[in-house]
């Protein structure tokens, strides 16, 4: 993740403090910037009190309520669980930032200056450790589930149709066991229908669902297509795992492959994590 500051150029001759959010997969590393296939996502914001002059069609009255922007939440949330609570003075960089330029700020309360609402995106912090229980929907797969539960309409959550099977491209694997990949598929299952409940205990309700091999499937480059891709064995490195880890019997029938020629001809190693929704044998949508 970065996060830069700089000064856009409003109505020819107005300068205003703008910060630009940049989360992307790859490493600092020139191979992986320029010979693995990696998702990136980049936006620009305004701080809070100039948003009305930068943006007439979202001004808001200034005895408005300022309102609740859970992407402010989530990145400020981040950076603080990583220790970034020292305060100090921020070079202005504007006029628009001099107000404050004598006042000092930790790196999370400069973050909650601007302003976030435009924000297209939905952060998934994963954050290390132990959490208490209100807090666990606020990082990992179960943030990650709360927002895939509230992007669906109630119409597509239903528990009387069997869900479609997601199909997962894995960027590294760990060592997994059936019941934590079992609670993994129902954090990411579409037509749940609950969106704010702990995921349930995958030994209770597995004997009335179908195999797991029916509902997930996991995308895993073989040797051959990581020997013939642009990097040859070196493009490996990127894709992290143990033969211990993916020879697990229960994963085997999971497995799928991930290579094509006629779209991807110089065969560059995968190093992003992506997800879709199978709804026919043809069809393939949602990420």
């Amino acid at each position: 993740m970065f996060l830069t500051g700089y000064d856009e150029i409003i109505d020819g001759n107005t300068t205003h403090s703008m910060i630009r959010v940049a989360v992307h997969t790859s490493n600092l590393l020139r191979g992986d910037n320029e010979m693995k296939a990696n998702g990136a996502y980049t936006q620009n914001f305004p701080l809070k009190q100039s948003r009305a002059s930068h943006n007439a069609s979202k001004r808001m009255k200034s005895d408005d309520t300022e309102p609740k922007c859970l992407f402010e939440v989530d990145l400020a949330r981040y950076l603080e669980s990583y220790g970034y609570t020292k305060r100090q003075q921020w070079c202005p960089t504007t006029t628009s930032l001099k107000d404050k330029s004598s006042r000092e700020f930790s790196l999370p309360e400069l973050i909650r200056q601007y302003d976030y609402l435009s924000a297209y995106a939905v952060l998934i912090p994963s954050i290390p450790g132990r959490h208490k229980i209100d807090a666990y929907h606020n990082f990992g797969y179960l943030k990650l589930r709360k927002a895939i539960m509230d992007s669906f309409p109630a119409s597509a959550k239903s528990a009387n149709k069997p869900p479609p099977p997601i199909l997962c491209q894995m960027s590294s694997l760990g060592y997994l066991n059936q019941k934590y990949l079992g609670k993994f598929h129902e954090a990411i299952d579409y037509t749940s229908t609950h969106s704010t409940r702990p995921v349930q205990d995958y030994d209770r309700v597995s004997k009335n669902k179908p195999p797991l091999q029916n509902q997930l499937r996991i995308v895993w480059p073989t040797v051959d297509e990581i020997r013939n891709s642009v990097e040859g064995y070196y493009g490996g490195g990127s894709v992290c795992g143990k033969k211990k880890n993916v020879s697990l019997e229960f994963l085997q029938p999971l497995y799928r492959r991930w290579s094509n020629v006629a779209y991807d001809p110089l065969q560059t190693a995968r190093h992003v994590p992506t997800s879709k929704v199978l709804f026919s044998h043809h069809t393939m949508v949602g990420q």
